[in-house]
């Protein structure tokens, strides 16, 4: 992923949660399970980009990015909340 294109997803969604994680990372398994069921209650507006950190390097320091899973949430393209660890199913959906 290239920053434009997330500049992108930020300015067309409503909320934008940014999921880093690594294939390798046994938390990030953990928090995968719970964005699928975030998927599942579809909520309106939400968009989830999942984004690995060996991947995407330019974007893992745009966010200073030093420990995974870390979740962004973006509201309106801004920043709301940052999250590091496994983040519960209903923390996540009170920061919406």
């Amino acid at each position: 992923m290239e920053l434009d294109q997330l500049e992108q997803l930020k300015k067309e969604n409503k909320y934008l949660l940014l999921d880093f994680y690594a294939d390798w990372c046994m938390p990030c398994k953990m928090q995968s399970e719970i964005i699928v069921e975030l998927i599942d209650k579809k909520i309106d507006g939400l968009y989830i980009q999942k984004i690995n950190v060996d991947d995407n390097e330019l974007i893992t320091d745009e966010f200073k990015i030093v420990s995974i899973p870390t979740l962004i949430l973006f509201k309106d393209g801004e920043i709301v909340k940052r999250y590091v660890g496994v983040a519960k199913l209903e923390n996540i959906l009170s920061w919406m």
